[in-house]
């Protein structure tokens, strides 16, 4: 499959409204693909417990309220798109409830599981359970639950998700690894085999630039990784062989979106970049109450 990374390194937003914030913004680089991409992907990483806009550098960027939005008008405008988070929600558990719920209403298709999320245990896969959130996670001996890896058809492809979630520290004897390599290994060559086009979410960083050039014969690339900030943020995106490396920032601040143009699958056109969440995009009334009801049921506990 031939990939064409595109780098646009400022915000393009759906519709009018948001395009002409996006305008005011000052922004001179606007994708020049006028077509509706075949597949969209929309995806968030290490939202990190940032339910609402830091205030970060006097900023109220960002928030699952106006993630909502931007999302909201995306899939209205391009209804062939999946909607994924590589993992990292919170730190504590009142903010993971919190976040799943708006993941369910915000229409999510699956999350995978970062270092924070691992720490909660059970109560995490409990939690994704009660808002109706798939979890998927590449490791052995999960909960039933969870799944290693998804295939949905999308724009008329096969579209195939795979999760190689975070670790504790305490879960890396020599053969809690080997077991742990063996059943990553076995989940992704399903999944690759399986899919016209396969995304990794990649918490525990093992897309690495040797992983991929080593494995690529064996096993097949991923199309597309979305990995973690906390393994390096990343503006734009790059690409490794013929696997796109998609852009990732942390505090929720931004959400990414990959297109995919082509009807030929073996010469298919991706584009990954960032969007800021700035101000002037409005937040969602049912995520803020949303939010107001999460922290009033925690108060009143």
């Amino acid at each position: 499959m031939k990939i064409i990374v595109k780098l646009i390194f400022l915000p393009i937003l759906v519709s009018s409204s948001l395009l002409a914030i996006a305008e005011e913004q000052g922004s001179s680089k606007i994708d020049t693909i006028t077509e509706k991409p075949r597949i969209s992907i929309l995806y968030t990483t290490d939202t990190n417990g940032y339910v609402k806009p830091c205030g970060c550098g006097g900023h109220k960027a960002g928030g699952l309220a106006r993630r909502a939005t931007f999302i909201r008008d995306y899939v209205n405008e391009n209804k062939n798109t999946l909607i994924v988070d590589s993992g990292g929600l919170a730190y504590i558990e009142k903010q993971t409830a919190l976040i799943l719920d708006a993941m369910k209403h915000m229409g999510y298709d699956t999350v995978g599981i970062a270092d924070i999320d691992a720490r909660l245990g059970d109560n995490f896969f409990a939690l994704a359970n009660k808002y109706g959130v798939l979890v998927l996670d590449a490791r052995p001996n999960q909960p039933s639950s969870v799944r290693p890896y998804i295939v949905k058809e999308v724009g008329g492809f096969k579209v195939g998700v795979i999760s190689f979630g975070s670790i504790l520290p305490q879960s890396s004897s020599n053969a809690n690894k080997m077991a742990l390599l063996k059943s990553r290994y076995k989940a992704f060559s399903e999944a690759r085999k399986s899919c016209d086009l396969l995304v990794l979410l990649d918490q525990a960083g093992v897309a690495t630039e040797d992983w991929l050039t080593r494995n690529s014969e064996r096993l097949g690339s991923p199309d597309l990784v979305i990995g973690t900030s906390s393994r390096g943020i990343y503006m734009a995106s790059r690409n490794i062989g013929k696997t796109v490396i998609a852009p990732v920032t942390v505090q929720a601040k931004s959400i990414g979106v990959v297109k995919i143009y082509g009807t030929d699958k073996a010469n298919l056109k991706i584009t990954a970049e960032l969007i800021d969440l700035v101000e002037k995009i409005p937040e969602d009334p049912d995520i803020l109450e949303l939010i107001a009801q999460h922290e009033r049921d925690y108060q009143n506990k």
